[in-house]
Order: structure tokens, then C-alpha cells, then sequence
């Protein structure tokens, strides 16, 4: 028997699905278990799904009515037969090593191995997490004393300290089971299901392994907003949310002043639904480190750049010198310029809007290369992120 169940939930995946499925084939940590659950789906996923099944004897396929992802994980994790269970979603892919790395972990029975989850957007790369707690083993004492002071609510970032997905740990069947047990009616569950699996988990949790190897990739969509900040009832389904942790939670100790600031931050995603796009709370054009009425060149168009722009056309707080992008020709109704253009002009300080660290470096080693003073290039601040469940 597989040590491993590796559960994929699927409804409609079929643009991204063969990348998803062939990076959990091929792993090296190879004796493992692959269930695909077809969640309903209309488009050619169901069919994806047997096709690969049909190929690799490792992998089993079991379509079911939509239900939801809670639901389908649920049945997924009903029918593993796996010591521990990881979740890939279906639009998303990991990388070769992932499992084969914490081999060790599992062997020694840890209850919740945890590690890094890459976001990948179209516009602007890869961005890779900021960890609170560090790399290593933790105890139920140490769980307790570091982990759950800052698990759902960190003050000082303004997020969670432990990411809320279950996508980026592996985790005992067991423990997850006994999570899933709490909830009666799970297809009516779509907003918050993986805090409502993983806090309450986490009381019962007596040892963790962290890692800050980014191996889980998450694809994010450019929709601006997460179709269930939209629905009518989010203000009742986030309350519910809400009561489900205090009721099941009550066991960590300081988690009702976490649960109060998550949700009220949580509150003021609505406010895109009424037309107020840009969210000062989401990229803050960084006040603190620019002083009124310098010369900035703001680099970066994209979703970041743009919501600073828009915050400096309506208060005038700098003299914005240019705005640039390597890939200007993509805004033709934007008044971007091509970067080259910097050697040209006279700035204090030249403000870097991507979300990317990656591609965050690369902008500042080609500054550097153009004479750009280091001190005067000032980057993306991510503490200021507004909390959304991702």
C-alpha cells in the first residue's frame, strides 16, 4: 500500500489538466496513489481522466455529480488508502521533487509536513512566499508556543502566518478525516473550506515539518475578484465562516482575536462589488519610503502599477516623471513608455510596481546597469496585500 494518496479535485479543467496530471506522474517518489475526482464536469476532463487512468495503473478515477471542491476533495480523501494525503488542484502543478523530498517526514509518522506554493500569473511571473516560522521540526510544544500565536492572523503582515490552503502540506488521512467530520453538509460549502479543514486540524496536530521550498505552483487567474466575493450572500456565507472556526477552534489559544481581524478584513473585499476598484488596502503606493514632491518613474503597468498610478493621478503626492514597462506596446491606452527612456531623465527615485521578486530582480539589475543608484530604486511593499483566500 502507498504511503501517499495524492487527491485532485476537477470540474472543468480540461485546458490545464494533462500539465497537472503529468507532474504528479512524475514524481520521483513513484509508489504513490493518484485520485482523480471529476466533480461534474462538462467539458472533456471526465474523459482526460479515464484516458489517464487507462495508462497508469497507480491512478483512479471517480466521477460524481457537482458537488464542489470541499465535497470532491471529501470524496477523494474517503477513498484513499494512503497514511497521508496531498492535494493538487487541477488548474495547478508541482514540481518532481515534492514528495520524494519529505520521504523522511512521513516515515517518521510527522502530522503535518508544510512547504512553499509559487503564485504564477500571466502578466507578471512567478512571485514565491515570505515565510514567518522557520525551516525545521516542530513539537506539540513548539506548535503551540510559536504556530498558533500568529496561525490564522499575523498583526504585523496583515495575513495568516500559516498559509490556509491544503494544497501546499501533506497531511494524515487520519486527522483529516476527522476535520472533514465536523462539517455535516460539505456541497454547501464554497468560500473558506480549506481554513475550515485546516484550523481546526491544527488543535490536534502534535508535530510539523516546515520547509521553504516552493514546490507547489498555483496558477492565478486575472479575474480581479473571486467570483464568491460577488454572490449575493458573501456577507452571510462569510459569517458562517466565521462561526464555524470560533465553534471548532476554540482549543488554540488566542485564536478569537485572529478570527476577529480576519474577518474583518475579509469584509472589505465586497467593497469592488459597489465599483471601488482600487483598493488602497491591496497595493499602497509606498508613502513611507518616497517623500512628497519628489521625481518618481513608476516601473511596472501591470495590476500593481496601475493601481499606483491611479492613487497618485488622485492626490498629486509626487511629480511623476514617466511611467514605464518593458512591455509597453501592451498598454496602447495608457500613457507607458519604454524604459529605455531613463537614461534620459532626471528622478529621485524610481518605484518598481510588479508583484514578481523574480522579475523584481531583474528590473533592478538591468537599473543598475543603465548607473541607477541602488538607493534610489524602492520596491513593491507585499505586506500591504489584502487578505483573500488563496
Amino acid at each position: 500500500m502507498s504511503i501517499l494518496s495524492v487527491i485532485v479535485p476537477i470540474y472543468n479543467a480540461e485546458k490545464y489538466l494533462n500539465q497537472c496530471i503529468d507532474s504528479i506522474r512524475n514524481q520521483n517518489l513513484e509508489d504513490i496513489e493518484v485520485i482523480l475526482v471529476d466533480d461534474g464536469s462538462t467539458d472533456a476532463s471526465g474523459k482526460i481522466c479515464e484516458d489517464y487512468a487507462a495508462d497508469d495503473s497507480r491512478i483512479c478515477v471517480i466521477h460524481q455529480k457537482n458537488q464542489g471542491m470541499l465535497a470532491a476533495r471529501y470524496t477523494g480523501v474517503c477513498a484513499a488508502k494512503g497514511q497521508y494525503i496531498s492535494f493538487v488542484d487541477a488548474d495547478d502543478w508541482i514540481d518532481q521533487e515534492t514528495y520524494s523530498l519529505f520521504l523522511p517526514q512521513m516515515g517518521e509518522g510527522i502530522d503535518i509536513i508544510i512547504y512553499g506554493k509559487a503564485v504564477e500569473t500571466t502578466d507578471s511571473g512567478t512571485a514565491k512566499p515570505s515565510f514567518l516560522y522557520e525551516e525545521g521540526y516542530y513539537d506539540k510544544e513548539r506548535i503551540r508556543s510559536e504556530i498558533w500565536k500568529n496561525a490564522l492572523w499575523d498583526e504585523r503582515r496583515r495575513k495568516s502566518g500559516l498559509p490556509h490552503s491544503l494544497c501546499d502540506k501533506i497531511l494524515k488521512r487520519d486527522l483529516l478525516l476527522r476535520s472533514y467530520g465536523l462539517i455535516e453538509e460539505k456541497s454547501a460549502i464554497n468560500l473558506g473550506e480549506d481554513a475550515m479543514i485546516l484550523f481546526p486540524m491544527l488543535q490536534w496536530v502534535e508535530s510539523a515539518y516546515i520547509s521553504h521550498c516552493c514546490l507547489y505552483h498555483y496558477r492565478k487567474h486575472l479575474a480581479k475578484t473571486p467570483a464568491y466575493v460577488l454572490e449575493d450572500r458573501y456577507f452571510r456565507n462569510l459569517f458562517s465562516w466565521y462561526e464555524y472556526l470560533d465553534r471548532h477552534t476554540r482549543e488554540i489559544i488566542g485564536i478569537k482575536k485572529q478570527l476577529d481581524y480576519i474577518y474583518m478584513d475579509l469584509m472589505k473585499a465586497r467593497r469592488e462589488y459597489y465599483g471601488d476598484y482600487v483598493r488602497n488596502d491591496e497595493y499602497l503606493f509606498p508613502f513611507d519610503k518616497v517623500p512628497p514632491k519628489s521625481k518618481i518613474i513608476l516601473y511596472g503597468a501591470g495590476r500593481v502599477g496601475a493601481t499606483y498610478y491611479d492613487q497618485l493621478q488622485r492626490i498629486h503626492y509626487v511629480d511623476l516623471v514617466s511611467w514605464v514597462d518593458k512591455n509597453y506596446q501592451k498598454y496602447p491606452d495608457k500613457e507607458v513608455s519604454d524604459p529605455e527612456c531613463i537614461e534620459r531623465l532626471s528622478f529621485d527615485f524610481v518605484v518598481i510596481a510588479v508583484e514578481s521578486s523574480t522579475i523584481d530582480a531583474d528590473i533592478r539589475k538591468w537599473l543598475y546597469g543603465k548607473g541607477v543608484d541602488r538607493n534610489k530604486i524602492i520596491s513593491f511593499n507585499r505586506h500591504q496585500d489584502l487578505f483573500l483566500f488563496t
